[in-house]
């Protein structure tokens, strides 16, 4: 990540959206291009640095029937457990069109509300601070939370959260919300 703080306890925090867009606006797109590879090429560089990425001697790829048969006992786990097949759906679903809605989030900014390369950086800069506050939350009071219940309830709040970006009459409401 670009620019990571380290905090105590290990934890890193990270404002790689709210840097990129920052250099984006201060130096152009071509510039920040460039810084990005430059980042790019030093976290490569620093894998370097790693005495080992895996075993030595790997011993290949499995058979088709190996990973058809670990495909076979996944549906077979997931369609044993009512909950598991509710949340999954649910997950896929909602994955499948959240992420087509966020690939049109700069096109919309741009058409809807004529925002320029500057404002666009808001609502990412927003979702990194939405992101780290969950990050802090759950890792506060996950281990306190029934999984199944807390991910149903993210669902909802999610939900209910992203009907104002709907609505949004400026960026800055599109911002709030997508951080929240």
């Amino acid at each position: 990540p670009l620019f990571p703080r380290r905090r105590a306890g290990g934890r890193t925090t990270c404002a790689t959206p709210a840097w990129g867009g920052a250099i984006f606006a201060a130096v152009g797109a071509l510039r920040a291009l460039v810084v990005n590879a430059c980042t790019d090429w030093m976290s490569q560089g620093s894998l370097l640095a790693v005495p080992t990425l895996g075993p030595d001697a790997p011993v290949g790829w499995p058979h088709l029937r190996v990973i058809g048969r670990d495909i076979r006992e996944g549906f077979r786990f997931l369609a044993a457990d009512a909950a598991m097949t509710a949340v999954t759906l649910t997950s896929l679903g909602l994955n499948f069109f959240g992420m087509m809605g966020f690939s049109i989030t700069i096109p919309y900014l741009k058409t809807v509300f004529g925002a320029g390369d500057a404002l666009v950086g808001l609502p990412f800069g927003g979702i990194a601070v939405g992101s780290v506050m969950g990050a802090l939350v759950a890792g506060r009071f996950g281990p306190h939370w029934h999984f199944g219940r807390a991910l149903c309830a993210a669902y909802v709040f999610d939900a209910v959260l992203y009907l104002p970006v709907l609505f949004a009459q400026n960026v800055l409401t599109v911002a709030v919300f997508f951080g929240l």
